[in-house]
């Protein structure tokens, strides 16, 4: 069964390549989409699935992720026919074969046990899927292509020494060398502590490279963005998902927004051609979403906000203090631009907090509970927050792009109502932040099931990435829009009058083509 399911996507590759027809040719992905999920349906209520001596084995964390991938592939496979007939333009034979043997090395990389293994199989998914990401053959899927393969070849590199230096923690120690996971895990204990270290901290940031954690994940908006619909549900659909199953309340409330801005896209559009396309991609990115997630969020519910209701159902006073003890406090808002303004954390010898976040209810007339509690910062920086200021400043204008300073730049007028959007949604996100400060947690309160998710202080995470896009895009205008042409109309001329030397096509250009280039 580990052969078929490995072979199986493969075998439907080669077909696909050696297929003529470039019309008929794409109903091979998703014939074998299903070939692929009726032998995980198989192996999931089947017996043990293991094969090479323990190289290929489907754990219990195995099975759920291999029925998310199959899922999720079955689901995109069937928009693909539909997909590429609005390509003819394009040839599909290396997009079918490539998307067909991603599917093969996905389910290799789930089933395998030696880090060695695992590493080709993941090198081999990266190398799968670029030619995926270049399949409009822009400029930009060139950019982002290049992207996802050098960065992702300096993360699989370091994974390779890490799995080295892994293997050699057991030699260090006279032990047999192995990387078969089983072998590690009953070895732990005898293995080279600093070789066992180094190795740790190599892995993690490799594969945290391939899989896009901060900071190393600069190739994700890129090839999110220049993907076909399709292959980014692949990508994007299930790192959703299991965001919900790693902090489900976060999660649901990085949904709400992003679910929010999706539909408020899909309206903007007034093609419905355009709508219907949209949709076939934002469908099955949810469904594949709720696969891992569903469970994870009954859990949550049943071992949680159960919980809650029944310790606090005879006092609603008691349950809204137990909810919002951690609400950020609307007077501590300087420390998101001055560090340390009130402190760094709570018990930090050389900076502890004095603030009140975490506080308990009546504390000040007790002395009982926290007197505040604080492990993390929320600094963001003067820098950011004024290019997000200046974002919603410029879209806020009524005369729009080109009247406003930004005729070197046409696409602001374009990006006024999504400028809009997210600066309302990030100013709803700091305004629910401060749950009992804020009148408007008091409405969201009253919702069902999220009246009893605790911590508003959580919607912090949704204003950062909300203010991080006003300020990407607030600084790119400040570039081209400044109120005499442009910062970098400034820059030039101040070049020019400096008698600074600039070579024959910067003087005969445009200031702000200059700046950019």
């Amino acid at each position: 069964m580990a052969f078929l399911l490995i072979i199986v996507p493969l075998i439907f590759a080669v077909l696909a390549l050696a297929a003529p027809s470039n019309r008929w040719r794409p109903l091979l992905v998703p014939a074998g989409g299903v070939a692929h999920f009726i032998l995980t349906g198989f192996a999931l209520t089947g017996g043990p699935v293991t094969a090479l001596q323990g190289w290929l084995v489907l754990d219990p964390l195995g099975k759920i992720v291999l029925g998310l991938v199959s899922v999720l592939f079955v689901v995109c496979a069937f928009y693909a026919p539909a997909y590429l007939a609005l390509r003819p333009d394009r040839q599909n034979r290396v997009f079918c074969t490539c998307l067909l043997g991603m599917l093969g090395m996905m389910t290799l990389v789930v089933l395998s046990h030696h880090l060695g293994l695992m590493w080709v199989a993941i090198e081999a998914t990266t190398l799968s899927t670029a030619p995926l990401l270049f399949f409009n053959h822009s400029s930009r899927s060139l950019e982002a292509t290049w992207k996802y393969l050098l960065i992702g070849s300096v993360g699989i590199a370091l994974a390779l020494l890490g799995s080295f230096f892994l293997a050699y923690s057991s030699v260090h120690e006279g032990l047999a060398p192995t990387l078969l996971l089983d072998d590690l895990v009953k070895l732990a204990p005898q293995l080279s502590r600093p070789w066992l270290h180094a190795a740790f901290v190599l892995l993690l940031v490799g594969y945290g490279t391939k899989m896009g954690l901060a900071p190393m994940h600069t190739w994700k908006p890129d090839a999110y963005g220049e993907a076909p619909g399709l292959v980014g549900a692949l990508l994007a659909g299930g790192a959703v998902g299991f965001a919900l199953v790693e902090q489900q309340d976060v999660g649901l409330f990085f949904g709400l927004f992003l679910g929010a801005y999706a539909l408020f896209t899909l309206f903007r559009m007034k093609a419905i051609t355009w709508k219907l396309r949209v949709a076939t991609f934002l469908i099955p990115m949810g469904l594949m979403a709720a696969w891992p997630a569903i469970p994870s969020l009954l859990q949550s519910y049943t071992h949680n906000i159960q919980n809650v209701e029944t310790s606090d159902k005879e006092s609603p006073e008691a349950k809204w203090d137990f909810i919002t003890q951690w609400s950020f406090p609307p007077d501590e808002s300087m420390a998101l631009v001055a560090p340390g303004y009130l402190g760094w954390r709570s018990g930090e010898p050389n900076g502890p907090y004095w603030g009140r976040l975490g506080r308990s209810a009546g504390w000040e007339q007790t002395g009982q509970g926290f007197m505040n509690f604080k492990l993390d910062d929320w600094y963001l920086g003067v820098i950011p927050v004024t290019f997000a200021l200046w974002a919603c400043f410029v879209a806020w204008r009524k005369r729009g792009g080109a009247s406003a300073g930004c005729g070197a730049a046409p696409d602001c007028v374009d990006r006024r109502a999504e400028i809009i959007f997210w600066g309302c949604a990030t100013l709803v996100a700091l305004l629910l932040a401060m749950g009992k400060f804020s009148p408007v947690y008091r409405v969201f309160y009253e919702l069902p099931v999220v009246n009893n998710i605790r911590a508003p202080i959580k919607f912090l995470q949704v204003f950062q990435v909300g203010l991080g896009i006003l300020a990407a895009v607030g600084m790119e205008w400040m570039m081209c829009c400044g109120p005499s042409g442009g910062v970098g109309n400034n820059v030039i001329a101040a070049r020019r009058e400096a008698g600074v030397p600039m070579a024959p096509e910067q003087l005969a250009s445009k200031p702000n083509d200059t700046y950019r280039r």
